[in-house]
């Protein structure tokens, strides 16, 4: 596909300020777009801008004073960074911030004013508040165009009269990460940013008449830069998505006619997992090329995304310090080189030795930048400045070299940050975290590379003189003082860390000198050595383990947990799936919770543990424990990741069905699994008020069970209903018409993607009720019973066989993402919820909602409201309707 030149003359080079790139575009074309909404035209633009700065005048706000902005992705947010910018300086950050992160970040920033949409709910309010620092509300509605809005609040001082800023006022302040756990704060000029814009723009060759599909977070400079004022320093448009969604990012491209987008790797693979359920979306796209950034892409990724799409893939390089781009691959026809990240594209790019002298081509050395989109330095941060800017050069921290062509290779990262799946984890964090154990003398983390993620985790330690350390406490400890991912996956015990000539440790030498393909795994054997002899069944489960992870099974000690050897959950499934085949026993999921040790294991199927419904997932912690049902498959094991990011002050419970064993018949009706689960959970807490959820068909079950409870006087201080379908009740007209309104909507091959899908459910649903009915009458072999295909349909089948009553008590739902035909799966629970039914969106489907990194949205969310109904007076709902309806229903 040959590239033509955009026709649009205007000189980008004339743009110095946010205020003059923004009258690039035709005063009635489009410039911010969103889903469902009428776009702002560059005219309704320019007049937001200057309302904006008025108004933050007359607040007391005028140019370099910073705001600090809050707020959901969208279009609200990128026109409020475009009109803070313009007049004073903006701050984005992340809204999934910590109370503790964002006390860092709005001190450090000297924030004049923080930035939230009205009735926040956001924890940087009460920091803010805490701080003396001001609060300003950014009020909107989408009756209007996409990006307008107005700001309401008092003044913070006396009034100004700055107006728009100048050339080498400050624009953007953003932090990045460094080799130290202090992040770097990056002031980024008028000029720096308006110049990285047009670079951008250039090597894009981007003209009026594209339109930009921005999926990325707009607290962040890929967004911001290449999304956003990219787009309008060239006269085009952007359509401002909110939290990426991969099922709507399909007709969000067909709807808006996108002619291009950008994403991190990550988000690419999650494109291609969704695009082949949307072939019309394809056929139908306007994609003339896409773009990655900010992570290295695999190959094959690049392949699949051209051969899908069919259109180029190109990759580019950048940085916070450079307001983005450093380097890209041309688009055609133009040389692109796969494995490079292409030429220069907008500063100078060189390479440089330990000397600071030049590299000839094919060299590797330190790449070092230099340009108008390149930053002054850092702000408050000397060592850093005299580390990394020298002779009007700024030193990246990354290792590479150009090739004859100019293209250049990354070849390592000089900076030591640890890129995990795309979250980027700064070493000495956990360098520092380690150096708090009583045991530990000295300690480096380092990265080793995993197949999937990248970059996964290591550390070595060196134990204080007559310690006793061991791997799994040391990861205990960790646990309890990092987040989730920044744990590392590895421990290795040594005499020393190995260093250079000159004293530095050398991060990434460190898994090669380790050799964590066979030192790590000798010392582990060497750890946990046992004595004794295995017995039969411990040296058959070994074998079991080492096939499934992929290790020396003189790896595996007995008493090592399945998860310190690098196992995950679906490594963890397919074991037990090994185990029931080779063996002949049926494990539940729970027994990689609780006996997750090759002897924990082998103990547990010598005395043959019945099925327990409650497994203590995490047992410590100050707050109520909550209790969270399974979902269709019956198991818990798909729950780990979000009781960890619940932290360790949360007590955490799953819920598994029973039956999962085989030797146990499953229960058929959603009131007996709620009173032997209220059974169950008695054990660990017996009196209320309770604090229940449930996933997908387990919501139906936790309803059903804070029926039962509030009948018997008990208090139900929390229902979270995590994304559980419940359709409203339809007669066959309604229904019917609600599918002809569907495919009224649709293409012709939509048509036919959409008969054939309702096909397969009513298929797949007379089979469930087949197995459920002959289960509930006991007329189904044993070996049927234990399968988890059983289990899954009798539990889908009693959730739509159960008899709904009203209940009168408050509930969460936490509603994940559904296709536009699918729309109306949640709203069943609007008329059974008496009280209040609070609705927060998750932005994933159905079956991502336990996975990265929606998980961690899940987790904050689900916090915020255990932390609110712990903070506010409980007071019980009245039991005499529900006693009455439960009457009625028996």
């Amino acid at each position: 596909m040959v590239q033509r030149r955009p026709e649009y003359c205007r000189d980008r080079s004339t743009f110095d300020t946010i205020h003059s790139l923004i009258g690039a575009g035709s005063k009635d074309s489009a410039a911010l777009c969103a889903p469902d909404r009428s776009a702002l035209t560059f005219a309704g633009l320019s007049e937001q801008i200057a309302r904006t700065t008025t108004r933050l005048n007359r607040l007391g706000i005028g140019r370099n004073d910073t705001v600090a902005i809050v707020l959901p992705n969208g279009p609200e947010l990128a026109a409020a960074f475009l009109g803070i910018a313009a007049g004073a300086t903006a701050a984005p950050l992340n809204p999934s911030y910590s109370e503790a992160d964002f006390a860092y970040y709005l001190s450090d920033t000297g924030a004049t004013a923080l930035l939230v949409q009205a009735d926040s709910t956001s924890r940087a309010v009460a920091v803010a508040r805490s701080l003396q620092i001001p609060v300003l509300e950014l009020v909107w509605s989408t009756e209007n165009p996409a990006g307008t809005y107005s700001i309401s609040g008092d003044a913070v001082g006396p009034s100004k009269d700055d107006g728009y800023a100048e050339a080498d006022d400050t624009a953007l302040v953003l932090h990045t990460s460094g080799t130290t756990s202090r992040p770097k704060m990056v002031h980024l000029s008028q000029r720096n940013v308006t110049a990285s814009a047009a670079h951008i723009a250039d090597t894009l060759m981007l003209s009026a008449a594209d339109r930009c599909l921005n999926i990325m977070p707009l607290f962040h400079i890929h967004g911001l830069m290449a999304g956003v004022l990219a787009s309008l320093a060239a006269g085009g448009s952007v359509l401002c998505t909110g939290s990426f969604n991969p099922q709507a990012f399909f007709s969000w491209l067909v709807d808006d006619k996108a002619t291009w987008y950008t994403a991190v790797p990550t988000l690419h693979q999650a494109v291609l997992r969704h695009a082949e359920r949307n072939p019309a979306a394809l056929a139908q796209s306007s994609l003339r090329f896409i773009r990655s950034s900010s992570a290295p892409l695999p190959r094959a990724v690049l392949s699949q995304l051209e051969v899908t799409f069919g259109t180029p893939v190109i990759e580019a390089y950048g940085m916070t310090e450079a307001a983005h781009q450093i380097a890209s691959n041309p688009l055609p026809p133009g040389l692109r080189k796969p494995g490079t990240v292409g030429v220069a594209a907008g500063p100078h790019v060189a390479i440089m030795n330990a000397s600071h002298d030049f590299c000839p081509s094919g060299v590797v050395g330190e790449i070092v930048i230099r340009g108008p989109n390149v930053c002054a330095g850092y702000a408050n941060n000397p060592e850093a400045n005299a580390a990394c800017f020298s002779d009007g050069w700024f030193h990246t921290g990354d290792e590479g070299s150009l090739d004859d062509d100019g293209y250049l290779t990354i070849t390592g990262r000089l900076k030591e940050i640890i890129n995990r799946g795309g979250q980027k984890i700064s070493p000495r964090e956990i360098d520092d975290t380690l150096m708090e154990h009583a045991d530990v003398a000295a300690a480096a983390a380092f990265p080793f590379v995993h197949p999937t993620l990248g970059d996964e985790i290591a550390a070595v330690v060196v134990p204080k003189t007559g310690s006793m350390l061991s791997e799994e406490a040391v990861v205990r400890f960790l646990r309890g003082r990092l987040a989730g991912y920044k744990v590392p996956r590895r421990i290795v015990f040594a005499e020393d860390i190995p260093k250079s000539p000159t004293g530095k440790i050398q991060r990434h030498e460190l898994a090669r000198v380790f050799g964590l393909s066979d030192t790590v795994e000798a010392q582990r054997a060497s750890i946990y050595t046992d004595n004794r002899t295995l017995t039969p069944l411990e040296a058959k489960l070994r074998m079991l383990w080492q096939e499934v992870l992929r290790v020396e099974k003189t790896a595996i000690g007995l008493d090592e947990h399945f998860s310190m050897l690098g196992g995950d959950s679906l490594q963890a499934v397919e074991l037990l799936t090994l185990v029931e085949k080779e063996l002949g026993y049926a494990l539940p999921q729970s027994v990689m919770i609780q006996c997750d040790t090759v002897a924990g294991m082998a103990a547990y199927i010598e005395r043959d543990a019945a099925s327990d419904c409650v497994v203590p997932i995490q047992t410590r912690g100050t707050r109520p424990p909550f209790f969270c049902v399974h979902g269709a498959d019956g198991g818990v094991l798909g729950m780990l990741h979000l009781a960890r990011y619940l932290g360790d002050d949360q007590p955490f419970y799953g819920i598994q069905c029973v039956g999962l064993d085989g030797k146990q018949s499953p229960l058929t009706r959603i009131e007996d699994m709620a009173t032997r689960y209220i059974r169950d959970i008695r054990k660990h807490q017996p009196r209320g008020p309770y604090f229940l959820g449930g996933y997908s068909s387990g919501g139906t079950v936790a309803y059903e069970m804070a029926q039962q409870l509030i009948a018997e006087g008990e208090g139900v201080a929390l229902l979270a209903l995590i994304d559980a379908f419940l359709v409203p009740q339809e007669t066959l007209v309604q229904r019917l018409r609600r599918h002809a309104a569907n495919l009224g909507r649709m293409g012709f091959a939509e048509r036919v993607s959409y008969v054939l899908k309702r096909y397969q459910n009513a298929t797949s649903m007379l089979t469930q009720q087949v197995r459920y009915v002959t289960a509930k009458w006991g007329i189904q072999n044993e070996q049927e019973t234990r399968t988890a295909k059983s289990v899954e349909a009798i539990n889908r089948m009693a959730a739509r066989a159960y008899a709904k009553y009203p209940c009168v008590c408050n509930a969460v739902l936490f509603k994940g993402r559904l296709p536009a035909f699918d729309a109306h799966m949640h709203d069943g629970w609007t008329s059974l919820i008496r009280r209040k039914l609070e609705i927060r969106a998750i932005p994933a489907e159905h079956l991502e909602v336990f996975s990265e990194p929606y998980v961690q949205v899940l987790a904050a969310e689900l916090t915020d409201c255990i932390q609110q109904r712990c903070a506010a007076p409980f007071h019980a709902a009245p039991s005499a309707p529900i006693v009455s309806a439960l009457n009625l229903r028996t």
